[in-house]
């Protein structure tokens, strides 16, 4: 009886693990080999083409997993006090942002960083991270294999910017790498701590707002003046460090959560 259960387990285990390699590969083909090529032949700015293709993201994510994984996804969250705090915290620090910078790119830059977190996190929280803690901790949720997760995880979603490399240098493609690794190991650690991807959805969304918006006033400021500016590899670091700070802060004592509890009982 015991060699058929864990016959079973392992069955279900590799059946996951393929599952999974399927979704990304066909996720990244359709992305990068369809739908990029696609918006860059249409006649938009840089704006309206990022809006367009995390849009389409957005749908293609969550028809792939419909498909293909059928991971649920994990959208509700206690509204406790902690969260109202958090998320009045967020709205405030976001409108600091906004009072200072130009109406001209405010709309368009909320509309693309909130599809961003969006298509992102269904994508590397909702999906992938939550399928490597089922595959890692089938046997045994134990802390090494929770956290085995999440760097793998973190290391996909820093990996998935390389594709930037069309568009930026090496130099600003790396950092972005060092940081997006940071951010991966955050992100992964607010989805444990609260079970709920809409809390990370905003985390990522307060975090990614203010750098595209602050990005495109610098860019068209530098255009104008003729200046370009450098991305700089120890501040990457650095901000990467102070996310991962973060993200072990926040999930020191909750490795063993709900979240882990309710994937070994499916």
């Amino acid at each position: 009886m015991t060699s058929l259960s864990t016959h079973g387990s392992a069955t279900n285990r590799n059946k996951i693990i393929w599952m999974l390699i399927l979704f990304m590969v066909i996720e990244k083909v359709l992305e990068n080999g369809v739908l990029v090529p696609a918006i860059l032949k249409m006649p938009f700015g840089d704006l309206t083409s990022n809006l367009l293709y995390k849009g389409i993201e957005v749908l293609l994510v969550l028809g792939l997993n419909y498909w293909l994984v059928k991971q649920k996804l994990y959208f509700s969250f206690a509204l406790n006090f902690k969260t109202i705090i958090f998320m009045v915290g967020g709205i405030g620090y976001i409108s600091l942002f906004i009072h200072s910078g130009s109406v001209k790119f405010l709309f368009p830059t909320l509309g693309l960083a909130l599809l961003t977190a969006i298509s992102e996190e269904l994508l590397y929280r909702g999906v992938i991270f939550v399928d490597l803690l089922k595959i890692l901790t089938a046997r045994h949720a134990s802390g090494l294999n929770i956290i085995t997760a999440v760097i793998v995880s973190s290391l996909l979603f820093s990996l998935q910017h390389l594709s930037n490399l069309a568009s930026q240098s090496w130099l600003a493609t790396g950092c972005q790498l060092i940081q997006t690794f940071g951010m991966g190991v955050l992100f992964a650690a607010v989805y444990l701590r609260t079970s709920s991807l809409s809390l990370v959805i905003f985390t990522h969304f307060i975090i990614d707002f203010p750098m595209i918006y602050l990005s495109q006033i610098s860019v068209a400021a530098s255009r104008s003046a003729g200046i370009e500016t450098q991305p700089s590899v120890l501040g990457s670091i650095i901000v990467a460090c102070l996310y991962v700070i973060c993200g072990i802060i926040i999930f020191h004592s909750h490795l063993k959560d709900r979240l882990v509890k309710a994937l070994n009982k499916s």
